[in-house]
């Protein structure tokens, strides 16, 4: 069995400049934990998942606590990321990217080993 047997042909997308309120909102409307962020040609970018939305300046979970002493030794740009990620309204700029991706042909197996690989819970085809 290949992924083209198993995938979900016509997967929900979003553009690299979807608001993230909106993304919100269509995983919630569909009822889906992912979307692919995808470009004008379908071209995958990234991927934004559940994980991405949990810490938002807007609803209070957006600065990790943490005690004196780690903020004092965590990388300056890792912070950075981590703010702009946490404040950030468009999808280009809270998606995990690159995206991990297998083709049509990949096996279970090689989807699995993917998905263990990369501590993924999701692949685009």
């Amino acid at each position: 069995m290949k992924a083209k047997d198993i995938m979900t042909p016509y997967a929900i997308t979003v553009g690299p400049d979807a608001k993230v309120t909106d993304i919100a909102k269509l995983m919630l409307e569909r009822q889906i934990s992912a979307v692919p962020v995808v470009d004008e040609g379908m071209r995958v970018l990234g991927v934004i998942s559940e994980g991405d939305l949990v810490r938002r300046h807007e609803i209070g979970t957006g600065e990790r606590r943490q005690s004196w002493w780690l903020r004092l030794l965590a990388d300056p740009a890792q912070q950075a990321q981590q703010y702009t990620k946490s404040h950030a309204a468009r999808a280009r700029d809270i998606m995990s990217s690159p995206a991990i991706t297998v083709s049509e042909d990949a096996t279970i197996n090689q989807i699995a080993e993917t998905l263990e690989k990369n501590h993924i819970k999701r692949v685009p085809v």
